[in-house]
């Protein structure tokens, strides 16, 4: 949950757990090397234990046998030396070898945790938004009921702004809400007059024409491409109703019954000159609607504008050509209304550069209806535009992950003339390109505010959407949008991976994405080029001039991931795998180097060199292949500078190795004759110790009892334990007794009742038996001929027994068996109880139903003592020492603790002690340390006994 809540927090604990990694690798190996240097100490402690004996043996042999033993020893000690030395420099490679082996897995890891922090923080990211959109799922379903109750009462009071569409789309069983379009504009007269200016002055608003029906038909058409996108838009037209409520008073209405789905209003209205479209916008269960103004203009300044613009494209269309050629191809009124728009523009030009006030004079332009046409379909363009906008970001940031797509507008603009001419609805016009140019600039600056708020809930996205926002503007004349969003593309790209630059982060794994970054930059006629293997390959170049061959393997390693046919990336990689000590790797690169150019005498050369570093390992393998290697290298280069020096070199060390072999194996087969004997010798010596632990087993088990291994709990942990126990034949009854060690305990609680003080040590001088479980009902009938319990069951605890017939029990059962049988001593009881634990429960410090029969779990009855033993039964093998039934001990009752608790009494006038609870008390009662009385001649079916042997 964390990652969801607080990934910067979740992203810190995932840094440090990467460092409790590293950590905990330093420790293994240094572990390992701890090994290593104990083993070395071991064998020079060996070493020294084998001199003395061998000094030992010395003194006790005559003067020529002294003689022999002095040379034996010397040749034994130098080739302990030889072995001990080979030790040290066996040990010192491989503590380097580690080194460099773990500074780059360090490496290593830090590349790949980059990658994964990048992936991370996306997942964590959509997680997040998916939290969101489950915690609106039931909100929406339960505003989206009240929601229809109110439009109905609203419907009732005729107070909805809109009519009964709001009924019908709560009707809806979607749970992603498309986003619904509602247009509120004002409905505009098309009244034409002789004269504009007498018009103009009365309502200057009646000179446009209406534009609802145009603006819904281009609206719907340019939705279209939003639907083909999987962006469901909907345009709700025609659903306006109220003339009297509008505004952001009509937006709250339209939000309070329409909260629960995604709305788009546009609202349009005109005063005097001033045409301002204003929206209001919320998605799915907003606390609030968004009521913004997207537009504001001087329309009148707008259309006088494309009267210019025409009155200049005709103007240049006149070039070359005659008045009477004019004025015959027009006409003499058409072609004077032409000239007086010149000459109102010649005087707008003087006007302003005297600082005149254009709205101060008179200005009656010539303009025809394609004027008003063009300035309608310019103000529908705006409409369109500011909706894509807002669907772009609706389907961005307020839609579940699975349902987000980036902006559809930006990979439209090359497409805009096309989507914003209005000839599919009947005003046959065409927006002039500079207003294209300026719709453009609108976008632009949409989303760049828009991702300067993203950038800081989702920094991960940003270097895609940057780079698909510059893709979409490069097809625009003027470059320097789409220049200035590759900008903040790599910008993003950088700081998201915690660089300096470009070519400080990237990764193969970067490829695609700088494929799109070089088209775009060729796309906007930058001279600008990221070529990302060469990238790669210089910065390891350079990190292996600076001797960090740990990173240079990886940057090296990212040129041969992009292209397996580098020649010079397997070599550079090779080199820097052999500074780092790591020869088997660098011996493939250089083999890869060979695979794609056989006559490369350098990569012989560097292969014979790693071949060499391997043979001080293993030289039969290696050896052979080094010097293979420097040959193939001086035939392709006989004036190779090192490769004939190296190469007599191996072939030393490769000498020596063979006589060094010879030696060994005289050494080994004289060492093997000596293990041989001191093995047969050894042999005989196990042969009597296993002889000797048999004899003691049996000793063991004539003594205490058979082995036997149970699973219980002690203190509130599982374990393993393993107890003694002997099984007597009572008159064709089974009576199991197992060993309780002699040892000591604290007797007594500090936390029961007044008679459990004081607390204090107790000494169990000798070991003694005691029953297993609690002496059954069966047990009673085969020694005193009778049962006296109230529930009748032969593996049933016996009950109802008085405290006299339980001495008499134990005495015939003496008789019986030829053994010493007794009730236990109260303090004979509770350490057998304890067990070894200090808990109130030998099981732990708090109740646990499964471990004894009790009032809350006994089914107000006994039960057979066997039924749960393996549950029941406490560390000491002792099955039901606590709940089922009370027990009596042979102990006389004192309301505390006198020093008297191992005395045994035969005295039948004074209360004796009753131990572990039963199946009617509650858990307090069968607590260790719990003690309870009655008078010897006292019976109840909750009172039982179990024995102790004390002579097995």
């Amino acid at each position: 949950m964390k990652s969801i809540f607080t990934p910067q927090a979740y992203v810190a604990d995932k840094n440090q757990e990467t460092q409790f990694y590293l950590e905990a690798s330093r420790q293994a190996q240094n572990q390992q090397l701890h090994e290593e240097r104990q083993a070395l100490q071991k064998a020079e402690m060996q070493l020294r234990a084998w001199q003395h004996q061998s000094n030992l043996d010395f003194q006790a042999e005559q003067q020529e046998a002294q003689r022999l033993l002095t040379l034996q020893e010397g040749e034994r000690n130098r080739a302990m030396m030889r072995e001990l030395e080979e030790l040290r420099q066996d040990f010192q490679a491989h503590e380097n070898q580690l080194s460099r082996e773990h500074s780059l897995k360090v490496e290593e890891f830090r590349a790949n945790m980059q990658r994964w922090v990048i992936t991370e923080q996306k997942a964590t990211q959509l997680r997040l938004k998916e939290i969101d959109v489950q915690l609106a799922r039931e909100l929406r379903l339960f505003d989206r009921e009240t929601a229809l109750g109110n439009i109905r009462e609203q419907r009732r009071l005729q107070n909805l702004p809109i009519c009964v569409t709001a009924d019908q789309l709560l009707s809806s069983s979607e749970f992603i809400s498309p986003l619904h379009v509602f247009i509120s504009p004002p409905r505009l007269r098309a009244e034409r007059v002789a004269h504009a200016s007498t018009v103009e002055e009365k309502d200057p608003t009646r000179l446009l024409p209406p534009m609802e029906t145009h603006l819904a038909t281009k609206l719907r058409a340019f939705f279209q491409r939003y639907n083909e996108q999987q962006r469901p838009v909907g345009l709700v037209s025609g659903a306006w109703m109220s003339k009297t409520l509008y505004g952001d008073a009509a937006a709250l209405q339209v939000f309070t019954e329409l909260k629960t789905e995604a709305v788009l209003i546009l609202e349009s209205s005109l005063e005097g000159y001033t045409f301002t479209l204003n929206y209001a916008f919320w998605g799915m269960n907003w606390d609030k609607p968004r009521y913004n103004t997207a537009l504001s203009l001087n329309w009148r300044e707008t259309l006088f504008d494309l009267v210019k613009v025409r009155t200049l494209e005709w103007q240049e269309k006149q070039q070359g050509k005659t008045p009477q050629q004019i004025e015959e191809l027009y006409g003499k009124a058409r072609v004077e209304q032409y000239l007086n728009n010149v000459k109102i523009m010649e005087r707008e030009r003087v006007c302003l550069e005297e600082g005149i006030d254009l709205t101060d004079i008179d200005r009656p332009y010539f303009v025809i209806e394609k004027d008003y046409n063009t300035l309608i379909a310019l103000l529908i363009a705006y409409q369109c535009i500011f909706s894509g906008l807002l669907a772009d970001e609706y389907y961005l940031l307020h839609v579940p992950v699975e349902k987000r797509r980036p902006p559809l507008l930006p990979s439209l603009l090359a497409q805009l003339p096309q989507l914003l001419s209005a000839n599919d609805s009947g005003l046959n016009v065409e927006i002039p390109s500079e207003s294209l140019q300026e719709i453009a600039s609108i976008i632009v600056d949409f989303y760049e505010r828009l991702y300067a708020q993203l950038a800081q809930q989702e920094p991960a996205w940003m270097p895609e959407l940057y780079l698909e926002l510059a893709e979409s503007l490069a097809v625009l004349d003027d470059k320097n949008s789409a220049k200035r969003q590759l900008e903040c593309a790599l910008s993003a790209f950088v700081q998201l991976r915690h660089g300096d630059s470009v070519q400080t982060v990237v990764m193969a794994n970067d490829v695609a994405y700088f494929q799109r970054v070089n088209a775009c930059f060729q796309a906007i006629g930058e001279n600008q080029y990221f070529d990302i293997v060469t990238i790669c390959y210089q910065r390891g170049l350079q990190a292996l001039a600076i001797a960090k061959e740990a990173q240079a393997v990886i940057d090296f390693s990212q040129v041969i991931e992009i292209n397996p046919q580098f020649i010079d990336a397997y070599f550079q990689r090779g080199l820097a795998q052999h500074l780092l000590g790591l020869y088997p790797q660098a011996v493939e690169d250089f083999s890869q180097v060979l695979e794609l150019d056989t006559q490369s005498a350098e990569a012989y050369y560097q292969c014979g060199r790693a071949y060499d570093e391997l043979g001080a390992n293993e030289p039969e393998v290696y050896y052979p292949l080094a010097i293979e290697d420097f040959e193939k290298c001086l035939q392709l280069n006989p004036q190779h500078p090192q490769a004939g020096h190296d190469l007599r070199v191996v072939q030393a060390s490769w000498k020596r190795y063979n006589s060094e072999v010879e030696r060994k194996q005289r050494e080994q087969a004289r060492l093997a004759e000596e293990a041989r004997i001191r093995q047969e010798a050894e042999k005989q010596e196990r042969l009597e110790r296993e002889r000797k632990e048999q004899e003691e087993q049996e000793r063991i088990r004539r003594e205490k009892g058979i082995a036997r291994t149970f699973s219980t709990v002690k203190e509130g942990q599982s374990g393993e334990f393993t107890v003694y126990e002997k099984t007597f034949d009572v008159n064709g009854t089974e009576l199991v007794m197992v060993y309780v060690p002699a040892g000591e305990f604290i007797m007594g609680s500090n936390n029961g009742s007044s008679d459990e003080k004081p607390v204090h040590k107790v000494k169990i001088e000798k070991a003694f038996y005691m029953g297993k479980y609690p002496v059954t009902q069966a047990q009673w009938q085969a020694v005193m001929g009778n049962n006296p319990s109230n529930w009748k069951g032969d593996n049933l605890p016996v009950e109802r027994v008085r405290w006299e017939n339980c001495i008499a029990f134990c005495e015939k059962l003496s008789k019986l068996s030829g053994k010493t049988i007794r009730l236990p001593s109260e303090a004979e009881w509770e350490y057998a109880c304890r067990a070894g634990t200090t808990t109130a429960y030998w099981w732990g410090g708090n109740m646990d139903g499964n471990r004894c029969w009790y009032g809350e779990n006994s089914g107000e009855t006994t039960h057979p003592v066997d039924e749960k033993v393996n549950a029941h039964t406490n560390p000491f093998g002792l099955c039901d020492m606590s709940g089922n039934v009370w027990e009596w001990t042979h102990s006389d009752y004192t309301s505390g603790y006198d020093g008297n608790e191992l005395a045994l009494s035969e005295n039948t006038s004074k209360n004796k002690t009753l131990r572990g609870g039963s199946w009617n008390y509650n858990a307090d009662f069968t607590r260790s340390a719990n003690r309870y009385y009655y008078e010897p001649s006292y019976l109840n079916l909750i009172i039982g006994f179990r024995v102790v042997l004390i002579s097995p």
